[in-house]
């Protein structure tokens, strides 16, 4: 479930894809799976796929929910969250979805590269995931301070209901 340099060249080149294509008659078809999440990596600016890799690795240590993890990457990464339906635009976007989440929520298969997220990173949810995992700076699974602030920034953009 870590990226690596390919998940970034395969993001790269399904982005350059997208962008040679759309269109008002094109339809994208996408096939979302498990595992989706790491095999197709496209950090934020200024993220590095080392933050990124960093950021996993500390999601992981601390018994973080994948639902939690997805709802962080796609706050991370500019495919995600309908990242790469956005991206796509004015294209149709067809996504054939093979679920390894319970309930078969799609924005958390792969972390919904083809869906807008239904619940969005706030800053109280932010806030309460670094308290519960302990991922806040000089913590057990302290997070890089560049992955703190864009997500920070990220929870910044979303009201809290």
């Amino acid at each position: 479930p870590v990226p690596d340099a390919r998940s970034v060249s395969a993001a790269a080149a399904v982005a350059s894809l997208i962008e040679s294509h759309r269109g008002p008659r094109t339809l994208v078809l996408c096939l979302v799976s498990g595992g989706g999440s790491a095999l197709l990596c496209s950090p934020a600016e200024p993220l590095s796929l080392d933050d990124l890799g960093a950021a996993a690795d500390s999601f992981l240590a601390s018994g973080m929910r994948i639902d939690e993890i997805n709802v962080c990457r796609r706050a991370l990464e500019h495919l995600k969250g309908g990242g790469l339906a956005a991206a796509a635009h004015p294209s149709a976007v067809l996504g054939l979805v093979l679920s390894d989440v319970v309930g078969d929520p799609l924005e958390m298969i792969a972390s919904g590269p083809t869906v807008p997220p239904t619940a969005p990173l706030t800053a109280d949810g932010l806030g309460r995931l670094l308290r519960t995992y302990r991922l806040g700076a000089g913590a057990t699974h302290a997070l890089p301070a560049p992955v703190l602030d864009a997500l920070r920034r990220a929870a910044e953009d979303v009201p809290d209901a």
